[in-house]
């Protein structure tokens, strides 16, 4: 079982870092005697299985990176006795024999894996083991066997160079041919963030070329959508810069190699939680690209800085680049599709593209260690299934650090496009306040190069028309009055005339003497109807 030690060195992309610890900080703070530490070896014993004179075992959670103290992570929770059930596949392998169902291509290659951290400090959160952890999933529910398997090829120079400077390509080449020589060397072409070992090269140029592969498949016809499980990621390298654990950007070389093909106006989504600097740079200026971003800005304090609501591209791209940026973690279900009704969809049909391609990061689902949002796999696969509806669609794999959210977003995301339906969304399914402040800014700003967002950006957004008085509500009116108009699960009779008696009884409360009929109105609606639904499905 892989359990690295954990020491904190320079890991600035770890949002809950560990304070500096050795082994020699533990030995001398340990008690002079046993009696002292009777009771302090007793508890220990609880978490650890070792002798009573041996340290609580500080490691790296294999699942988010996190820390874990005896045998559970601090941050997601994980067990470390379920390590191995991150990996468990079942015995069928991806084949590249077209199933006769099937019309989604998917490309994935062990070979991505050898692109890793070497000798470090602490686990890099760009790791192997994201995308063993995906592409176990993928054969263990048994979506890899409904999909067509194509093969992972390196991207060629003139596909890199169609996005990408010849010195960075050189670059890249020339680094990895460095540090299979002499291991020990410091780099200074990347950013400090981005490590470089030998095989970093070949891993970069087969994410690129896979990315163009399964985009020039969608855009001649070949296939109906397509998925590529790649790594490293891309969205954060420019035309001539490597950084933000990207060399090669891959969603603009899939997007050129479309165009190449016969793809006249593309579409790059990016839900990614950090902005994607590096496709914005690349298309900035060029009106055939629209690039469309979700992701936290905090004011510009997150990383990489970029992507506020005001830049909407330069010269003839102007207006063609489309940022909704969230100040603040904890984005929700409700925040993401909000944005997506009255900002994405209404621009992706007024733009009518041949192909959407999605830079797939999940670091904004739930229990990530970096992204700090909230975002359930129910939630990637209902913006899957908007998009699926507008173009043709391509997904490639960007970030995602916390390894089952990982895996299970992206397995939600296939089984929409190989047309299945996006399960029931849990949780509140309205955008917060900061959510709308975010998403009327961008309203605000886009309203001036797109007609379908003319007749919103005049007026204020409220998805939820009961949202005031929700906030204000008193405790007294109970969990069944609120769980009900905030979308939650539905009740039988029995429980809405209890609520009735709690709502009667807290109408002492003056402001809200004349809202009492609608508070029942709304109870009782959304109950009932909950409730025949689920007994005509014989769930009651």
């Amino acid at each position: 079982m892989f359990r690295p030690k954990f020491a904190a060195g320079s890991s600035d992309y770890v949002s809950n870092q560990v304070s500096e610890s050795s082994d020699s900080d533990v030995i001398e703070n340990a008690p002079e005697s046993t009696e002292e530490s009777g009771n302090e070896m007793d508890e220990r014993s609880d978490i650890d299985s070792g002798t009573a004179d041996e340290d609580v075992n500080i490691c790296t959670c294999r699942n988010c990176t996190g820390t874990m103290v005896g045998s559970t992570c601090e941050d997601c929770g994980h067990s470390a006795c379920y390590d191995d059930a991150l990996f468990k596949a079942s015995n069928e392998v991806f084949t590249s024999t077209r199933p006769s169902t099937s019309e989604i291509a998917l490309l994935y290659d062990e070979r991505m894996e050898l692109h890793l951290e070497e000798e470090a400090l602490s686990v890099h959160p760009e790791r192997p083991d994201r995308v063993r952890a995906v592409v176990a999933r993928v054969l263990g529910s048994g979506v890899g066997a409904r999909c067509w398997r194509i093969p992972c090829r390196e991207a060629t120079a003139l596909e890199l160079q169609t996005v990408h400077t010849p010195s960075l390509i050189s670059m890249v080449e020339d680094m990895s041919r460095l540090k299979a020589i002499h291991r020990d060397v410091s780099l200074s072409g990347v950013s400090p963030d981005t490590y470089v070992n030998e095989h970093t090269n070949l891993c970069a140029r087969l994410a690129a070329g896979s990315a163009a592969e399964v985009a020039k498949r969608v855009a001649l016809g070949e296939s109906a959508h397509g998925a590529a499980i790649v790594r490293p990621p891309g969205h954060h390298a420019e035309s001539g810069t490597a950084m933000g654990f990207c060399f090669f950007n891959n969603a603009a070389v899939a997007a050129r190699a479309a165009q190449a093909c016969g793809a006249q106006r593309v579409i790059i989504l990016d839900w990614d939680v950090h902005h994607g600097n590096g496709t914005q740079h690349i298309f900035e200026q060029d009106p055939s690209v629209l690039y469309i971003s979700l992701h936290r800005y905090d004011s510009g304090d997150f990383y990489p800085g970029t992507g506020s609501a005001g830049e909407v591209g330069v010269g003839a791209g102007e207006g063609f680049n489309v940022n909704i940026a969230w100040n603040g973690a904890g984005m929700q279900n409700g925040d993401y599709l909000a944005a997506f009704n009255h900002v994405i969809m209404p621009i992706a049909y007024e733009y009518n593209p041949n192909l959407i391609i999605v830079s797939a990061g999940f670091d904004a689902a739930e229990g990530d260690p970096i992204g700090e949002c909230r975002l359930t796999p129910e939630c990637f696969a209902h913006m899957t299934s908007m998009l699926k509806s507008v173009a043709p669609l391509v997904l490639l794999l960007e970030g995602g650090y916390n390894l089952t959210s990982t895996a299970l977003s992206t397995e939600a995301c296939l089984r929409v496009l190989l047309g299945e339906q996006p399960g029931c969304l849990p949780g509140v399914r309205y955008a917060s306040a900061k959510g709308n402040r975010s998403i009327q800014e961008s309203i605000r700003v886009q309203s001036r190069y797109w007609r379908s967002l003319t007749s919103i950006s005049e007026q204020k957004l409220d998805p939820h028309p009961l949202g005031p008085l929700i906030q204000t509500m008193p405790e007294a009116h109970g969990p069944e009055v609120k769980a009900a108009l905030m979308g939650g699960p539905g009740y039988p009779k029995s429980r809405i005339k209890k609520s009735r008696r709690s709502v009667l009884l807290a109408n002492t409360n003056k402001r809200f003497s004349g809202s009492k009929f609608q508070i029942l109105f709304a109870c009782h609606k959304r109950a009932m109807r909950v409730f025949w639904r689920r007994r005509m499905q014989g769930d009651l």
